[in-house]
């Protein structure tokens, strides 16, 4: 019992931080990465080549052409060619950044699913929570291991939990004791940046990714919009998480007590 009042914590915090880093490093990988130069360097190149392959001999013009005038004739092609380049990488990333944001999504919805495992398997009562009626089966309680029960009930729970929008989630939480008020009192930092936080998640966010996947809007259209979403649900990560930690788990957190300041 000492051991799962030591370990449960220690779990919970690796689990967070799992879910941190990857937000954090994709966000990472974004600034430190000129990708429109880089996509841009690699399309050019490969066009130029194949242009100085085929169109350097002689045969493919009329007779006559000096090597001046095909030299000139290709330069024009390459600049032609690295014209419609840009145009197709600018595409390509606006479209790179909005399966990000879906990417993105992902990543928290199953960070919100991870917590809520963590919370039953901590306490085994919070599952009434996310438990309903139609959960549990006569036939399972006469005949299978009171154990495989609740596991089957938390498996059930957790996937209804997990296919439920973020709004859903939230009213999820505050059946586990966190408030709405609480999940979006943010520090004075993040309150300038982001005055409607609640709106900012569901609308700026969650919306966006729906539009995505449904209606194949592409909605970001260049990287500081997808920063800001980087910066918010990386914040979330830590915030929400602290939150559940400080309700559900008795050991206090440096990271979880400092992350107001911050």
């Amino acid at each position: 019992m000492k051991q799962d009042v030591f370990f449960k914590p220690i779990h919970y915090n690796k689990m967070l931080s799992k879910y941190f880093m990857n937000t954090y490093y994709v966000n990472f990988f974004y600034e430190e990465t000129d990708f429109k130069s880089k996509f841009l360097e690699i399309r050019n190149k490969d066009a130029y080549e194949n242009f100085d392959i085929f169109f350097r001999d002689e045969k493919m013009w009329k007779e006559g052409i000096t090597k001046e005038e095909i030299d000139k004739n290709i330069k024009k092609m390459k600049e032609a060619q690295a014209v419609e380049n840009e145009k197709d990488v600018n595409n390509f990333l606006i479209i790179f950044y909005n399966k990000t944001l879906i990417m993105m999504c992902t990543i928290f919805d199953i960070f919100l699913v991870d917590c809520a495992e963590v919370i039953i398997d901590n306490n085994q009562k919070t599952i009434k929570a996310f438990a309903n009626d139609n959960d549990v089966l006569l036939d399972d309680l006469i005949n299978v291991d009171p154990e495989d029960v609740f596991k089957n009930i938390q498996k059930k729970c957790l996937k209804r939990f997990d296919f439920g929008g973020i709004e859903d989630k939230i009213k999820y939480l505050n059946k586990l004791g966190i408030k709405k008020e609480m999940l979006f009192k943010f520090n004075d930092k993040m309150i300038k940046q982001f005055p409607q936080a609640e709106e900012f998640l569901k609308k700026e966010i969650y919306e966006r990714r729906h539009s995505i996947v449904h209606k194949n809007e592409m909605s970001i259209k260049n990287f500081e919009d997808l920063s800001k979403v980087f910066n918010f649900l990386n914040y979330l990560i830590i915030f929400w998480g602290g939150l559940v930690f400080t309700k559900h788990f008795n050991i206090t957190s440096d990271l979880i007590l400092n992350i107001k300041d911050k």
